[in-house]
């Protein structure tokens, strides 16, 4: 797992506006549809509090070495009765 890559991932997430990221289970759910497997896996390993708390110092990163962050789709779901 490569953690700048799963905080690219979640920076992805963020700006789809899709989900509070408080909701760690649906911020999977958008994540494995978009393939992004490292923060999926970091998701699983229940790290993703480490996310929230490092999170500006990991993005302090990603724009000092100007590193992509990539376009996440919205997820389209339906919720079964």
């Amino acid at each position: 797992m490569d953690i700048i890559k799963a905080y690219t991932e979640y920076e992805a997430v963020r700006t789809l506006g899709q989900t509070n990221m408080y909701d760690s289970n649906m911020v999977q759910i958008i994540a494995f549809h978009n393939k992004f497997y490292d923060l999926v896996q970091l998701i699983e390993a229940k790290k993703y509090s480490d996310i929230l708390n490092d999170y500006s110092k990991y993005i302090k990163i990603i724009e000092e070495e100007k590193i992509s962050i990539p376009i996440a789709k919205e997820v389209r779901y339906c919720i079964q009765k």
